[in-house]
């Protein structure tokens, strides 16, 4: 026992002294980075309101807001109510969707609508979702950083979000209808808001690339899953900025605070259905968590 001891602290003294190489980059480099060498592909949920651009005519047009909150594999609860919703049939065509963590993986085709409903049943009742917490190795957590690598989470968003989807995006986006995607920049400790239309509306296989990257980094818990690495590019210097779950900073999102309580920032007879959809329980209760590091992650 003693011997299991020794090498359990000699493994967690090289995982303190050890990390993955990574290009050094500054807080002023961060300030105006940039993503795909474009503008406008993203906001700071911290940000001032004269940073968020939305004209009065697309204002008007916002009347119905999907919310999705993250909660892992609870998850299945969120889409289970999209399938009684679109049962129901009255169902918004929701003017805006947003995702966070586990919302983030949902967002995409709760926003195409109903008829993607069969595609989120099978992501999470299938099996498949339950896989990405396969082969859990204690080498990646003393050498990498997730217990977990992402690799199986990056194949099934690449399974299931391709050209046709983000063509889709795309095509919504142009209609003034808004995604968007959530993560947490670990770097600047900040609350990064995605506009998946407007990745979607470049259309080129990096942009197909980022909007995958996006959606796998807004559902990578951290020690669970490695972050993953976004391009960027800031006062003419490349890096790369390390994102994780937006759950890490925002479990639900709305409005930036900056919109939601300006005065004016509405038409004066404008309306909107905010439904927030929250994907784990409102309220505790007790349960014994067992001693593993995969239950007291989750």
């Amino acid at each position: 026992m003693r011997q299991v001891a020794l090498l359990c602290g000699l493994g967690f003294t090289l995982a303190a002294c050890s990390s993955l190489p990574r290009t050094p980059y500054t807080a002023a480099d961060a300030v105006n980075s940039r993503v795909l060498d474009l503008d406008g592909l993203r906001r700071y949920a911290d940000e001032p309101v004269s940073r968020f651009k939305l004209e009065k005519d697309n204002l008007a047009r916002i009347k119905t807001y999907l919310a999705l909150s993250g909660g892992g594999a609870d998850g299945a609860y969120g889409v289970g109510v999209l399938n009684g919703w679109t049962a129901a049939g009255n169902r918004p065509s929701f003017s805006v969707v947003s995702g966070v963590s586990t919302g983030g993986l949902i967002a995409p085709f709760a926003f195409l609508g109903s008829r993607y409903d069969d595609t989120l049943k099978e992501v999470y009742t299938s099996g498949i979702a339950e896989s990405l917490l396969d082969d859990p190795s204690l080498m990646r957590v003393l050498f990498g950083s997730g217990l977990f690598g992402n690799k199986r989470l990056r194949e099934l968003v690449a399974r299931y979000v391709g050209e046709d989807i983000l063509s889709e995006v795309a095509r919504e986006n142009a209609k003034g209808r808004k995604l968007l995607i959530v993560t947490t920049d670990l770097d600047t400790q900040r609350t990064v808001i995605w506009d998946m239309g407007r990745i979607a509306a470049v259309g080129t296989p990096e942009a197909l690339q980022l909007f995958r990257d996006v959606m796998a980094a807004s559902a990578s818990i951290p020690l669970v899953f490695p972050p993953i690495m976004i391009d960027a590019e800031g006062q003419g210097r490349r890096f790369q900025e390390m994102h994780v779950d937006g759950g890490v900073t925002a479990p639900v999102l709305t409005l930036p605070d900056a919109l939601m309580f300006r005065e004016r920032a509405w038409p004066a007879n404008g309306r909107m259905n905010i439904y927030i959809l929250v994907n784990k329980k409102l309220e505790g209760n007790f349960q014994l968590v067992l001693n593993s590091t995969i239950d007291v992650a989750s």
